[in-house]
């Protein structure tokens, strides 16, 4: 398991918690919408704001797949998120103005398949978050 990657270009930060689940778990009924869609990314941050027991979610937005590209009055797109809501939560030591201590951040993204290993291109993306702005510091 590969828990160290690397965000803000060049900082080494430790996945402390990882949970992943079927982003269609709880659907019915129906297809994928931008409606349906826009309610599990809301619901996946509060999940990863209980889960992590933490306010501040980063959140890797999906690429969606429009699945039939003939679009009628009947037949709206069926647009859908990857297969797989991943939620982490990231740690590191750090220096914030004087003091040093432990700093985290909640992580949500979507991918095809379940974690280990992090797709390549959510890696890529993990490089641009601003950890150092958005993270907490830990309270034991």
């Amino acid at each position: 398991m590969k828990d160290i990657i690397i965000v803000e270009q060049d900082r080494l930060v430790s996945i402390v918690q990882l949970h992943q689940y079927d982003s269609y778990m709880n659907v019915v009924f129906g297809y994928a919408n931008a409606r349906t869609n826009s309610y599990l990314l809301d619901s996946a941050i509060e999940k990863a704001k209980t889960l992590c027991g933490i306010d501040e979610v980063y959140v890797i937005h999906p690429g969606l797949d429009k699945v039939n590209p003939e679009i009628t009055s009947k037949h709206p797109p069926f647009i859908e998120l990857p297969k797989i809501t991943c939620i982490a939560e990231l740690r590191s030591e750090m220096t914030k103005g004087d003091q040093t201590a432990t700093y985290r951040l909640g992580v949500c993204w979507f991918q095809e398949e379940y974690a280990f290993p992090i797709d390549e291109s959510i890696l890529e993306k993990f490089k641009a978050i601003p950890f150092s702005t958005l993270c907490v510091e830990y309270q034991f």
